[in-house]
């Protein structure tokens, strides 16, 4: 199968990219509603190029609690 090319003005996948869309899917349906072919579609990739920057959705649903703790751990800007 060819290799996709991104559309002119997309932004390269990256984790932080990966991680942003999780978050985003699971504050609309729940991290039960998150799967790896949603957040693939989300990004327009296949879920499989996903598996270059996190291993699973268990990495995935790891990293996305580790960012929101670290938030709510970040003191409040004046």
């Amino acid at each position: 199968m060819p290799a996709r090319r991104r559309s002119p003005g997309t932004p390269p996948i990256t984790r932080e990219r990966v991680l942003d869309a999780a978050i985003q899917l699971a504050d609309e349906g729940g991290v039960e509603g998150l799967s790896m072919r949603r957040l693939g579609t989300a990004l327009g990739v296949q879920a499989m190029s996903l598996y270059n920057h996190v291993p699973n959705k268990d990495a995935v649903v790891h990293a996305i609690l580790d960012r929101v703790v670290d938030e709510i751990r970040r003191p409040a800007r004046d």
